[in-house]
């Protein structure tokens, strides 16, 4: 969707988006409040969930709308 300049919204837990994406569109980024992103790695918590169900689909939705 980046390549070829397309609406986008990223959806994060413990990822650091900043390594993996949406690149250059850290406008299009959903992640909980991390008070330090580098405390969190996704293959320490593999099966933790805990992060990413601190988003809100209200959160996720509002987001969609301003990518339009």
């Amino acid at each position: 969707a980046v390549g070829f300049d397309r609406p986008i919204v990223g959806i994060y837990g413990p990822t650091d988006f900043s390594l993996v994406g949406p690149y250059q569109r850290k406008n299009a980024i959903v992640h909980p409040p991390l008070t330090n992103n580098r405390s969190y790695h996704y293959r320490r918590r593999r099966d933790d969930q805990s992060l990413i169900a601190q988003i809100t689909t209200d959160e996720v939705w509002r987001k969609i709308q301003q990518q339009f």
